[in-house]
Protein backbone atom coordinates (compact mmCIF):
# COMPACT_ATOMS: atom_id res chain seq x y z
CA UNK A 1 0.00 0.00 0.00
CA UNK A 2 2.47 2.46 1.11
CA UNK A 3 4.53 2.45 -2.37
CA UNK A 4 7.03 5.11 -2.84
CA UNK A 5 5.05 6.69 -5.88
CA UNK A 6 7.58 9.46 -7.65
CA UNK A 7 10.26 9.60 -5.09
CA UNK A 8 12.18 8.26 -7.86
CA UNK A 9 12.59 12.07 -9.54
CA UNK A 10 15.75 13.55 -10.09
CA UNK A 11 14.66 16.46 -7.85
CA UNK A 12 13.79 14.48 -4.90
CA UNK A 13 16.16 12.82 -2.37
CA UNK A 14 15.31 11.11 0.66
CA UNK A 15 16.33 9.14 3.65
CA UNK A 16 14.09 6.86 5.44
CA UNK A 17 15.53 4.87 8.70
CA UNK A 18 12.94 3.15 11.22
CA UNK A 19 13.54 2.07 14.32
CA UNK A 20 12.01 -1.22 13.54
CA UNK A 21 10.41 -3.76 10.95
CA UNK A 22 7.48 -1.61 10.25
CA UNK A 23 7.97 2.24 10.18
CA UNK A 24 5.56 4.21 11.60
CA UNK A 25 6.96 7.33 9.35
CA UNK A 26 6.14 7.25 5.67
CA UNK A 27 7.30 9.03 3.04
CA UNK A 28 4.71 9.65 0.02
CA UNK A 29 5.19 11.50 -3.22
CA UNK A 30 2.81 11.66 -6.62
CA UNK A 31 2.70 13.23 -9.90
CA UNK A 32 -1.01 14.78 -10.09
CA UNK A 33 -2.46 14.97 -13.36
CA UNK A 34 -1.51 18.36 -14.15
CA UNK A 35 2.37 17.54 -13.67
CA UNK A 36 2.85 19.14 -10.45
CA UNK A 37 4.27 17.19 -7.65
CA UNK A 38 2.64 16.12 -4.22
CA UNK A 39 4.55 14.91 -1.18
CA UNK A 40 3.55 13.65 2.47
CA UNK A 41 5.56 13.17 4.82
CA UNK A 42 4.31 11.60 8.46
CA UNK A 43 4.55 9.81 11.79
CA UNK A 44 2.01 7.61 13.19
CA UNK A 45 2.06 7.76 16.78
CA UNK A 46 4.58 5.39 18.79
CA UNK A 47 6.35 3.35 16.45
CA UNK A 48 6.82 -0.11 15.00
CA UNK A 49 3.38 -2.18 14.82
CA UNK A 50 0.79 1.00 16.09
CA UNK A 51 2.80 3.14 14.18
CA UNK A 52 2.13 1.13 10.78
CA UNK A 53 -1.49 0.45 11.67
CA UNK A 54 -1.81 4.65 11.24
CA UNK A 55 0.38 4.78 8.48
CA UNK A 56 -1.47 2.54 5.79
CA UNK A 57 -4.66 3.45 5.74
CA UNK A 58 -3.51 7.27 5.28
CA UNK A 59 -0.92 5.94 2.53
CA UNK A 60 -4.10 4.29 0.68
CA UNK A 61 -6.09 8.04 1.06
CA UNK A 62 -3.12 9.90 0.18
CA UNK A 63 -2.75 7.69 -3.51
CA UNK A 64 -6.67 6.80 -3.96
CA UNK A 65 -7.18 11.24 -4.26
CA UNK A 66 -3.53 12.57 -5.31
CA UNK A 67 -3.56 10.44 -8.12
CA UNK A 68 -7.04 12.02 -9.06
CA UNK A 69 -5.87 15.69 -8.95
CA UNK A 70 -7.35 16.29 -5.62
CA UNK A 71 -5.64 19.45 -3.84
CA UNK A 72 -4.40 19.57 -0.32
CA UNK A 73 -7.72 20.21 1.44
CA UNK A 74 -9.39 17.38 0.13
CA UNK A 75 -6.80 15.09 1.29
CA UNK A 76 -6.61 16.52 4.71
CA UNK A 77 -10.18 15.50 4.83
CA UNK A 78 -10.36 12.27 3.62
CA UNK A 79 -7.59 10.93 5.62
CA UNK A 80 -8.83 12.44 8.76
CA UNK A 81 -12.19 10.96 8.15
CA UNK A 82 -10.55 7.68 7.44
CA UNK A 83 -8.32 7.78 10.87
CA UNK A 84 -11.28 8.69 12.73
CA UNK A 85 -13.52 5.49 11.16
CA UNK A 86 -10.68 2.49 12.18
CA UNK A 87 -8.28 4.33 14.68
CA UNK A 88 -8.71 3.51 18.49
CA UNK A 89 -8.82 7.19 20.27
CA UNK A 90 -5.47 6.92 21.62
CA UNK A 91 -3.62 6.67 18.11
CA UNK A 92 -3.43 9.62 15.34
CA UNK A 93 -1.12 10.47 12.45
CA UNK A 94 0.70 13.77 12.66
CA UNK A 95 1.50 14.62 8.58
CA UNK A 96 2.80 17.49 6.68
CA UNK A 97 1.92 17.94 3.03
CA UNK A 98 2.96 19.98 0.32
CA UNK A 99 2.43 20.36 -3.27
CA UNK A 100 4.53 22.22 -5.85
CA UNK A 101 3.03 23.32 -9.41
CA UNK A 102 4.48 22.02 -12.38
CA UNK A 103 7.00 24.68 -12.65
CA UNK A 104 7.99 24.62 -9.07
CA UNK A 105 7.16 28.15 -8.53
CA UNK A 106 4.20 27.84 -6.02
CA UNK A 107 4.00 25.99 -2.93
CA UNK A 108 1.23 24.49 -1.03
CA UNK A 109 1.93 22.96 2.83
CA UNK A 110 -0.55 21.85 5.44
CA UNK A 111 1.04 21.02 8.73
CA UNK A 112 -0.19 19.01 11.12
CA UNK A 113 1.87 18.29 14.39
CA UNK A 114 4.96 17.63 12.07
CA UNK A 115 8.21 20.10 12.06
CA UNK A 116 8.68 22.59 10.68
CA UNK A 117 9.18 22.72 6.76
CA UNK A 118 11.61 25.18 5.39
CA UNK A 119 12.58 26.53 2.61
CA UNK A 120 16.04 27.10 2.12
CA UNK A 121 17.44 29.57 -0.88
CA UNK A 122 20.58 29.10 -2.69
CA UNK A 123 22.69 30.96 -0.16
CA UNK A 124 22.09 28.23 2.83
CA UNK A 125 19.83 31.01 4.54
CA UNK A 126 15.71 29.51 5.74
CA UNK A 127 14.55 31.52 3.65
CA UNK A 128 10.94 30.80 5.26
CA UNK A 129 9.10 28.52 7.57
CA UNK A 130 6.22 26.72 7.72
CA UNK A 131 5.61 25.34 11.39
CA UNK A 132 2.96 23.27 12.68
CA UNK A 133 -0.73 24.98 12.76
CA UNK A 134 -3.16 22.47 13.02
CA UNK A 135 -3.86 19.14 15.23
CA UNK A 136 -2.52 15.47 13.94
CA UNK A 137 -4.50 13.91 11.81
CA UNK A 138 -7.18 11.47 13.33
CA UNK A 139 -7.79 13.69 16.97
CA UNK A 140 -10.85 15.44 16.17
CA UNK A 141 -13.82 15.15 13.54
CA UNK A 142 -13.50 16.30 10.40
CA UNK A 143 -15.85 19.25 10.68
CA UNK A 144 -13.27 21.12 13.30
CA UNK A 145 -10.35 20.99 10.56
CA UNK A 146 -8.77 23.65 9.05
CA UNK A 147 -7.74 22.33 5.86
CA UNK A 148 -6.85 25.84 4.56
CA UNK A 149 -2.73 25.15 3.00
CA UNK A 150 -0.05 28.00 3.44
CA UNK A 151 0.71 29.81 0.46
CA UNK A 152 4.38 30.24 -0.34
CA UNK A 153 6.33 31.60 -3.88
CA UNK A 154 9.24 29.50 -4.34
CA UNK A 155 12.32 30.75 -6.47
CA UNK A 156 15.04 29.59 -8.47
CA UNK A 157 17.62 27.24 -6.97
CA UNK A 158 15.12 27.37 -3.55
CA UNK A 159 15.33 23.65 -1.80
CA UNK A 160 12.04 22.74 0.67
CA UNK A 161 13.15 20.33 3.40
CA UNK A 162 10.83 18.12 5.70
CA UNK A 163 11.62 15.65 8.15
CA UNK A 164 10.24 13.90 11.14
CA UNK A 165 10.97 14.55 14.87
CA UNK A 166 13.10 11.35 15.09
CA UNK A 167 16.04 13.64 13.12
CA UNK A 168 16.30 16.33 15.62
CA UNK A 169 15.40 14.46 18.26
CA UNK A 170 18.31 11.82 17.62
CA UNK A 171 20.58 11.40 20.33
CA UNK A 172 24.50 11.15 21.09
CA UNK A 173 26.23 9.04 23.70
CA UNK A 174 26.39 11.74 26.20
CA UNK A 175 22.71 12.15 25.93
CA UNK A 176 22.56 15.15 24.11
CA UNK A 177 19.57 15.74 20.98
CA UNK A 178 20.78 16.52 17.32
CA UNK A 179 18.85 19.59 17.68
CA UNK A 180 17.17 21.87 15.23
CA UNK A 181 20.03 24.44 15.05
CA UNK A 182 22.60 21.44 14.18
CA UNK A 183 20.24 20.39 11.36
CA UNK A 184 20.16 24.66 10.06
CA UNK A 185 24.24 24.55 10.84
CA UNK A 186 24.61 22.13 8.16
CA UNK A 187 23.11 24.70 5.15
CA UNK A 188 26.56 26.78 6.03
CA UNK A 189 28.84 23.68 6.16
CA UNK A 190 29.00 23.96 2.21
CA UNK A 191 28.21 26.28 -0.46
CA UNK A 192 26.95 23.57 -2.96
CA UNK A 193 23.06 23.49 -2.72
CA UNK A 194 23.54 19.38 -4.26
CA UNK A 195 25.70 18.79 -1.39
CA UNK A 196 22.98 19.57 1.65
CA UNK A 197 21.47 16.27 1.77
CA UNK A 198 24.19 14.44 2.37
CA UNK A 199 25.87 16.95 4.62
CA UNK A 200 22.61 15.88 7.27
CA UNK A 201 23.63 12.63 6.70
CA UNK A 202 26.69 12.78 7.53
CA UNK A 203 26.40 15.35 10.40
CA UNK A 204 23.37 12.69 11.53
CA UNK A 205 25.16 10.17 11.87
CA UNK A 206 28.81 11.67 13.05
CA UNK A 207 26.73 12.61 15.97
CA UNK A 208 24.88 9.66 16.81
CA UNK A 209 27.89 7.24 16.54
CA UNK A 210 26.54 3.88 17.40
CA UNK A 211 23.49 4.98 19.31
CA UNK A 212 20.26 3.50 18.41
CA UNK A 213 17.67 5.46 16.44
CA UNK A 214 14.89 6.19 19.68
CA UNK A 215 12.41 6.88 16.46
CA UNK A 216 11.38 6.40 13.16
CA UNK A 217 14.09 9.25 11.33
CA UNK A 218 12.91 10.84 7.96
CA UNK A 219 13.97 13.55 5.55
CA UNK A 220 12.97 14.83 2.70
CA UNK A 221 14.79 17.20 0.29
CA UNK A 222 12.71 18.95 -3.47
Amino acid sequence: VAHPGCLDLHQIRYLLSPTAILNGDLLLAARQPDGSVLVMIGDGSGHGLPAAVTALPAAEAFYAMALKGFPIAEIVLEINTTLREILPTDLFFAACLFHLDEGGRVLQAWNGGMPDLLIVNPTGQIRHRIPSQHLPLGVVATSKIDTAPVVEKVFPGERVYAYSDGLIEASNPQGERFGSERLIACFNRTSRADEWFDTIRRALDDFRQDMPAPDDTTLVEV
